[in-house]
């Protein structure tokens, strides 16, 4: 489906392509419901996901992972947590030590 989008610089209408399958489900939900007629709330809530979909369709998300890449384990991200509590702690009892050699 071709959706007209204004384009500010030539001051024109340029047409994006989506597929189909993004407004199936709303248009079958026009067709078969008459809830949009009753609440039109709905129709913009709707809408909103319809636009959310085209959105992500446009500028699709960037995860930054590798798509082979395994996740980590739960025992090497709760080793890596307690490491990073440790070293924060004696940051910090590193500059309670040099606080209180200056106050006295």
């Amino acid at each position: 489906m071709k959706i007209p989008v204004h384009n500010w610089e030539t001051q024109q209408l340029d047409y994006e392509e989506y597929p189909d399958a993004l407004f199936a489900p709303f248009l079958v939900w026009l067709l078969t419901t008459s809830a949009w007629y009753d609440d039109p709330r709905r129709v913009r809530d709707k809408v909103l996901i319809l636009r959310r979909q085209m959105a992500d369709h446009r500028n699709p998300v960037d995860t930054h992972h590798e798509a082979d890449a395994p996740p980590a384990p739960a025992e090497a991200l709760a080793e890596r947590r307690r490491a990073n509590l440790a070293k924060a702690r004696a940051i910090r009892a590193e500059k309670k030590r040099a606080r209180e050699a200056v106050a006295v």
